[in-house]
């Protein structure tokens, strides 16, 4: 894969720049890490793995929720609209929920060659049984823009790293087992609705 991205990067230069160039993305003052795939692409995974090879997690910008995100477009061929997805992955940029496929960013405003959103939680980050993706800061996302077809298809794609909707603090809780339990904190619409849901489900 890298191979082939090399000679697609070595290509394009010859033809006048380097596919990259053509796009960036910045939230919350930071620059988030970004790549533009040419040619149609069907395995979100192997374009997000593409982004955080030889990443951490910890590497990624941290982006809290309701920041205002921006993708801006240079070139004559930028987008002048179309449907973002986004991803919950895996450190490794691999997709870890699947199905039903991705979440639309709702409300996305095209305009001046870029593409601007706020930043929602994703419900799919409600579906893991690992208590460490309830952490603060430990969501990691990758949003993905497909536009063209046939050679004139493009990939736009960026990550960043937030807080899930429901995020639980490590607190210690005196009793008399002197036990360390977590916290609930809810924050953010949705995440206001699942923690009443979960409530009404406990009574």
């Amino acid at each position: 894969m890298r191979k082939r991205l090399a000679l697609l990067c070595i290509g394009t230069l010859l033809l006048g720049g380097c596919a990259p160039a053509e796009f960036a993305a910045k939230a919350d003052g930071a620059k988030l890490p970004a790549i533009v795939e040419q040619g149609a692409q069907g395995d979100p995974s192997a374009i997000f793995e593409q982004v955080m090879d030889g990443k951490k997690k910890d590497d990624i910008p941290y982006v809290p929720l309701g920041a205002e995100v921006k993708a801006a477009f240079q070139g004559e061929s930028a987008p002048q609209e179309g449907e973002w997805e986004d991803y919950i992955l895996r450190e490794d940029g691999s997709v870890k929920f699947s199905a039903p496929k991705s979440s639309v960013v709702p409300a996305v405003t095209w305009g001046g060659g870029a593409a601007e959103f706020a930043l929602e939680s994703n419900w799919m980050t409600a579906l893991s049984s690992n208590s460490a993706d309830y952490a603060p800061g430990s969501a990691l996302r990758g949003f993905l823009l497909k536009v063209g077809e046939g050679n004139e298809a493009k990939t736009f794609a960026f990550v960043l790293r937030t807080d899930p909707p429901v995020v639980f603090q490590q607190e210690e809780v005196k009793s008399s087992s002197r036990a360390t339990y977590p916290s609930l904190s809810c924050s953010g619409t949705k995440a206001r609705s699942f923690c009443r849901s979960s409530s009404s489900q406990r009574n």
